[in-house]
């Protein structure tokens, strides 16, 4: 098993500091623990160019962004943003963005449509704009981390395919006992379970190679 993991100083302090401070801090785990850059627009002294960062992100074998548009201060302006959704389109690098972070989910899907996304930190109380963001936007997939409705996984999986359902925890600020139960207890083949548990995101991160084998069961 493996986890996508971001630094809260890259989230919070000096970006390029908290990403290449946790490349440092996770390169003893490197086949399991993937890191996830936060990711802004070059902007004068503010963020790196483009081409620098994506560069050493290809370099440091990362494979996942994160944007946090309203923490930023971002707009999902295209001419903004167009450096990083061509390199991230070519790539098919994973975007992560949290649904807490932005008003208007909508507009952000469609800069980055073509992209794998996946959303996290939406809740089972925005079921119907989740349903609606799934059916506009194919290239979105989203954690279950935070969206913890009755058959859940189940109703997304049946509607729009057990391939864009990933499982999270939203360590460490959710216990991840509920996160495991959608697991524990799908009433899902359990193909499907597996896919949901480590190999969509295996699948979306290029298929790195875990450490020994994954094992018996879904985990």
């Amino acid at each position: 098993s493996g986890a996508l993991v971001y630094h809260r100083q890259a989230l919070y302090g000096d970006a390029m500091t908290g990403n290449r401070r946790l490349c440092e801090e996770t390169k003893a785990h490197a086949d399991r623990l993937f890191p996830c850059w936060i990711i802004g627009p070059h902007l004068p002294c503010d963020f790196p160019p483009e081409s620098e960062v994506f560069a050493e992100m290809q370099a440091r074998g990362v494979r996942a962004v994160r944007i946090e548009p309203d923490l930023m201060g971002y707009h999902p302006d295209p001419a903004m943003w167009r450096a990083w959704t061509d390199r991230l389109r070519a790539s098919q690098t994973l975007c992560v963005f949290s649904r807490l972070s932005t008003a208007n989910p909508e507009d952000w899907c469609a800069l980055f449509e073509g992209i794998p996304l996946l959303m996290v930190d939406h809740t089972w109380g925005e079921w119907r704009r989740v349903v609606r963001l799934m059916q506009r936007f194919p290239n979105l997939h989203i954690d279950f981390s935070a969206f913890q409705a009755h058959y859940a996984l189940e109703t997304i999986a049946t509607e729009f395919g057990i391939d864009r359902c990933l499982f999270g925890t939203g360590l460490p600020e959710r216990a991840p006992g509920t996160a495991r139960g959608f697991a524990d207890f799908a009433f899902l083949p359990e193909s499907d379970v597996a896919a949901f548990s480590h190999g969509n995101l295996l699948r979306l991160l290029g298929n790195p190679v875990l450490a020994g084998p994954v094992g018996e069961g879904p985990f």
